[in-house]
């Protein structure tokens, strides 16, 4: 996807004001690849810049003491999840074409498949309803530098391959 099986995107901790953290559980496995020490330390951080966090696997009764806000989807349904979520991108031409363009190619492919997948299409198979979704996605335009997290948890569903790649 990047041009080398070595290269691997990490998100700028310091000064991100959006986090999706989808399955990994940053506390216990540190994000596993990106190493992050202290985990928890580095999520207050964001929180005390006015940051977001929105988790999609942990468990509430493990991380009551941080403020991550919890998002729940139904097993499986990531895939579909990130659909109607570049779905509402696409809507909303939230897209900065310049530099897409100097930097990938297929875009229009993503667009074409993304387009069957409107936010009430998704709903019934994630459990997210659309208002809800549109929400995550305006947080996510809206900061001021977001990034999406993912883990192993996200490739061990049904169609684990294809929602990383849709979430990069």
């Amino acid at each position: 996807m990047f041009g080398f099986p070595f290269f691997q995107p990490f998100p700028d901790l310091d000064h991100v004001n959006c986090l999706f953290i989808v399955g990994t559980n940053h506390i216990v496995s540190k994000w596993t690849f990106l190493q992050v020490a202290p985990p928890v330390k580095r999520l207050k951080q964001i929180r005390q810049r006015g940051g977001r966090i929105i988790d999609r696997y942990v468990s509430m009764r493990k991380q009551r003491r941080l403020p991550i806000q919890h998002c729940f989807i139904q097993p499986n349904a990531d895939v579909f999840f990130f659909l109607s979520f570049l779905n509402e991108i696409f809507a909303r031409d939230a897209i900065a074409w310049d530099r897409v363009h100097a930097h990938m190619t297929g875009i229009e492919d993503i667009r074409a498949l993304a387009e069957h997948w409107p936010a009430e299409k998704s709903a019934p198979l994630t459990d997210i309803a659309p208002d809800r979704l549109r929400e995550l996605v305006s947080e996510y335009l809206n900061a001021d530098g977001a990034a999406i997290v993912t883990g192993t948890g996200l490739g061990m569903g049904r169609h684990g391959t294809l929602a990383h790649w849709l979430a990069e």
